[in-house]
């Protein structure tokens, strides 16, 4: 029989943004940012993906059952048009001092209770021992003690006052978020195809598209790659939907030590096209040997920088005019790779530029056409 591993994840301050003490409407389903690109992330290195949740609101009176799953199922539905689907959602309704009696005597499957995991653990025929359990509470670590699985404390939610708390399971590994231990359970898990790899992504001061920074950033770091950020100044670039990423160095002061220079597209990046420094930065990389991406606009700070003659490259559709002018040759898949120099057209090639980018950092070749197939299927 096989046995497979399984990341668990809490629910509210997890995975959710908490809107209400209870969730009750489909409409209070707000994901932490990056949550849909690491579960996909996770989805592709074969670990299921289990939520177990507390809902005593149900046994309160507060929500009705019919709620409760009605916003589940809208929440797994948002997750499954990005390929970020759940397995399954596991939830105890149960309260103690509930007025239906059905609601008081299952309270023994509430976290930390190792109920919910072994039916989880039976359903899927899950090791629970090589499984993870990622969440904000003291519940939470106390489950993955229970259950013999590695316990890993976001800094979201209640994650923030849990860590100052003294007392209570001490966490395998602590993270910003959701996403960030993602990346730190594929690095225990998976092999490492880019472990020693450094890599930099440049970003607008202001309007970077996100997911073009999420996806690709955490696949590559999910490979090993470490990652670092250049913005215009040393303040926070903030992206299209609010998300702030302080910069580890300034445009003018990236150096040369960098295996790929990444450059994020977006609104904001149509300021970058004509910056001097990004192009000098992106020449040196070239003329170096070092690989060369861009997506969505900024493949025109590669034309402008002289790079892209007699190149297959792709860009957004308002800027292919411009790389034409500056001698690229257009692809007609949405990621295309001319040797170290790797072009996307848009947000939703996010992960097929990624796979450009490792297999250009790995010299592979078969791996093109793959991408190019990820990259149409998912245009």
């Amino acid at each position: 029989m096989i046995h497979r591993r399984a990341v668990f994840f809490d629910r509210d301050g997890t995975l959710l943004v908490p809107q209400a003490e209870y969730i009750s409407d489909p409409d209070q389903v707000v994901f932490y940012k990056g949550v849909p690109e690491a579960l996909a992330l996770l989805k592709e290195r074969g670990l299921r993906r289990i939520v177990v949740t507390n809902q005593a609101g149900v046994g309160r009176g507060v929500l009705s059952e019919m709620d409760l799953l009605r916003a589940h199922n809208h929440m797994k539905r948002v997750l499954q048009e990005q390929d970020a689907d759940l397995d399954a959602v596991f939830y105890a309704p149960h309260f103690p001092a509930s007025a239906r009696p059905e609601h008081r005597r299952g309270a023994a499957e509430r976290k930390p209770s190792t109920q919910l995991f072994e039916q989880a653990a039976l359903r899927y025929q899950l090791s629970l021992k090589d499984s993870f359990v990622v969440g904000d509470r003291p519940e939470d670590l106390q489950a993955a003690r229970n259950i013999g699985a590695k316990a890993v404390l976001v800094r979201t939610g209640k994650g923030a006052e849990t860590e100052r708390a003294a007392g209570g399971p001490a966490p395998d590994f602590v993270g910003d978020d959701a996403a960030a231990a993602v990346v730190w359970i594929c690095r225990q898990v998976g092999d490492m195809p880019l472990g020693g790899k450094k890599i930099l992504f440049v970003l607008a001061g202001r309007d970077f598209q996100e997911r073009e920074y999420l996806a690709p950033r955490l696949r590559l770091e999910g490979w090993g790659a470490d990652i670092a950020v250049a913005g215009p100044s040393r303040e926070e670039c903030v992206g299209a939907q609010g998300l702030r990423i302080r910069p580890d160095v300034t445009h003018a002061d990236a150096g040369d030590e960098f295996d790929a220079v990444v450059f994020i597209g977006g609104e904001g990046a149509r300021a970058l096209a004509g910056c001097k420094r990004c192009q000098a930065l992106a020449r040196r990389a070239y003329e170096s040997k070092r690989v060369v991406a861009a997506i969505c606009v900024a493949p025109s700070i590669l034309a402008n920088a002289y790079l892209l003659s007699r190149k297959t490259a792709v860009a957004w559709h308002t800027e292919l005019s411009n790389l034409r002018k500056m001698g690229a040759r257009i692809s007609a898949h949405p990621v295309a790779r001319d040797g170290a120099i790797v072009t996307a057209a848009g947000p939703r090639d996010a992960v097929g530029f990624a796979d450009a980018i490792r297999a250009a950092l790995l010299g592979e070749k078969e791996i093109e056409r793959t991408v190019a197939a990820r990259a149409e299927t998912t245009s």
